[in-house]
C-alpha cells in the first residue's frame, strides 16, 4: 500500500494512521512534521521567548513523537494532536524550568501558561512519589504489598479485597494495618520524605 519513495501517497491519511505508518515506513513522518511544526514553533515561542530554544524544543519534539510512535493508543476523545501537544509542551516546560535555574532569575511565562507549568510541576511530583511508593511495595512481602496495592493504588473496597484474598473482613482490616506499619518501616529507610 505504502511506497517508501513516494510521500504523496501518505497525504490523505490522517494523522493517526501516518504515526502507525511510520513505524514501518519513515518517510511517512514528514507528513506529520508538515503538518505541525509551525504550530508547534508558534507554541514553543510563546512559552520560551526564545526563537533558538524554540526551535530545538520542537525538534526534540518530532523525535519524542518518532521513538514512542508504538506507544500511541487512540483514545475516545483524544487524538494524536492531544497527544503531540502534551509532549511539546512537556518539553518546552523542562526547557524553561532548566533555563530559569540556570540563569537564576525568574523569565516571564504567560499567565495561561503558567497554570500548565504548576500542572506539569503536580504531575511530575505525583509520578515521582508514586514511582517510590512503588519501589516501597515491591520490598514489601508480597501480601503486604497485594493488599495496599488493593486498597490504596486501586481503591478496591474491603469486602471485595477479602473475596479476593479469600479473607474474612477482619482479617483484610489487620492485614491492611500490620502492612502499613511495614510499609512504614521501609520507607522511612529507603525514602523518609514518604513517612515525613
Amino acid at each position: 500500500m505504502f511506497s517508501e519513495g513516494n510521500v504523496s501517497s501518505y497525504e490523505a491519511l490522517t494523522d493517526e494512521e501516518l504515526l502507525s505508518a511510520s513505524i514501518a515506513h519513515p518517510k511517512a513522518f514528514e507528513i506529520i512534521v508538515r503538518r505541525y511544526q509551525a504550530a508547534f514553533l508558534r507554541k514553543a515561542q510563546a512559552i520560551l521567548h526564545d526563537g533558538r530554544d524554540a526551535q530545538d524544543v520542537v525538534a526534540d519534539t518530532f523525535v519524542k513523537i518518532y521513538y514512542n510512535a508504538s506507544k500511541f493508543t487512540p483514545q475516545p476523545g483524544a487524538q494524536f494532536s492531544s497527544w503531540a501537544y502534551r509532549i511539546l509542551t512537556n518539553s518546552a516546560l523542562s526547557r524553561y524550568r532548566a533555563r530559569s535555574s540556570r540563569e537564576r532569575v525568574e523569565l516571564p511565562l504567560d499567565p495561561v501558561l503558567a497554570d500548565e507549568y504548576a500542572e506539569v510541576d503536580l504531575m511530575s511530583e505525583r509520578q515521582s512519589l508514586t514511582e517510590s511508593v512503588r519501589a516501597t511495595l515491591a520490598r514489601l512481602p508480597d501480601h503486604f504489598s497485594r493488599i495496599l496495592t488493593y486498597f490504596y493504588l486501586e481503591g478496591r473496597p474491603q469486602r471485595e479485597i477479602a473475596r479476593l484474598e479469600g479473607l474474612s473482613l477482619a482479617a483484610v482490616k489487620t492485614r491492611i494495618h500490620r502492612a502499613k506499619r511495614e510499609f512504614r518501616k521501609v520507607a522511612v529507610y529507603e525514602f523518609p520524605l514518604l513517612t515525613s
